[in-house]
């Protein structure tokens, strides 16, 4: 299965420790091959995930070229025509909300380790322990903004979402979601469904 993004897409904010060591390519690839699917299916739904993973797997993006690769898109937001760009999935900028999503998910399984008397942090020598916890919450909250849910998690806005698939937009700002909202009528999204994700702050709420 072939995957959008690559190793360039983990710097700054989201860089992984140690990518000069040997095998950390191959630590981010199976990272990627991972979490990619996972995101993909949760902001496309399993069909139309299976149907743009194809064009995916051939290089060819005939019917998700946009979605892939980015497009200008309008759309009618409080009585305004927002005009706009989506800027893909993958891009020349090494921003995708799949690797932040990635990110957030490789980091959280690594911060703990498993053992019998139960999750133990980590510890290197000559290390002083540091909470990854701001990053973590820092790029889940990017990845949620390059999403689309751009609001606090009030109610109101949950239900937009939540609704049986009757979305509507609820931010002026380019995002995925304001994206698909404008393409759900065309035959080739037909079977979108949107699983929102809602940002979190260090207490976890």
């Amino acid at each position: 299965m072939a995957n959008l993004i690559d190793s360039t897409y983990f710097t700054r904010d989201i860089n992984i420790p140690g990518t000069t060591s040997p095998d950390k390519p191959s630590v981010i690839s199976e990272m990627i091959a991972r979490y990619e699917p996972e995101y993909l299916k949760k902001v496309l739904g399993y069909t139309l995930w299976k149907a743009v993973q194809a064009e995916i797997d051939a290089a060819v993006y005939t019917n998700y070229a946009g979605l892939i690769e980015g497009a200008e898109f309008s759309f009618e937001y409080n009585g305004y025509t927002i005009s706009t760009k989506w800027n893909g999935l993958k891009n020349d900028e090494k921003e995708s909300p799949i690797a932040y999503y990635a990110y957030y998910k490789y980091r959280k399984e690594i911060e703990t380790l498993n053992s019998g008397l139960g999750e133990r942090r980590g510890k290197g020598e000559n290390s002083k322990d540091a909470s990854a916890l701001k990053k973590m919450v820092d790029a889940w909250n990017e990845c949620v903004n390059l999403s689309g849910q751009q609001k606090k998690c009030h109610k109101r806005y949950r239900d937009r979402f939540l609704d049986n698939g009757n979305y509507e937009h609820v931010s002026p700002e380019s995002s995925l979601f304001n994206y698909l909202l404008t393409k759900k009528d065309e035959d080739a999204y037909s079977d979108w469904v949107f699983s929102p994700l809602w940002k979190e702050n260090v207490f976890g709420l």
